[in-house]
């Protein structure tokens, strides 16, 4: 799974991976992940996807999420984000109670958009620099 599109990452504190796509090609993402996931939603026009329960070949007892992106204005990625918070809330069985203060979902989700907002910078940052070779 060594491509420039597609960057991996253990939560620290949760027991789940994550991996966020950028441009790249469906065949290469259903080579990496196994048949039974279903990324026939990757063939529409989408600025990007959520993909939930996907399991890599390599790592064939890991669970995880997988968000692809095809356009990454901040609006996207916060969108994005909202659902791989809500996905490891259910995984984890977080409370995500709308009449309670929920300080453990606003880190969360700013711990992600953090990550998510870096790692498709390098991506961006490593498509300009093939594009001038």
């Amino acid at each position: 799974m060594d491509n420039p599109t597609l960057y991996k990452f253990n939560l620290e504190i949760y027991p789940i991976k994550i991996w966020i796509a950028y441009k790249t090609d469906k065949a290469f993402i259903t080579g990496c992940f196994f048949e039974d996931d279903n990324f026939a939603e990757l063939e529409g026009e989408h600025d990007a996807i959520t993909f939930f329960n996907v399991k890599s070949q390599p790592d064939q007892k890991r669970y995880g999420i997988m968000v692809y992106f095809n356009e990454t204005n901040i609006n996207t990625i916060a969108h994005e984000v909202s659902h791989v918070v809500d996905g490891i809330c259910h995984c984890c069985r977080l409370e995500h109670d709308s009449k309670e203060p929920n300080e453990h979902i606003a880190y969360l989700q700013g711990y992600l958009m953090e990550k998510f907002v870096t790692q498709i910078n390098r991506f961006k940052t490593t498509e300009q620099w093939q594009h001038q070779k």
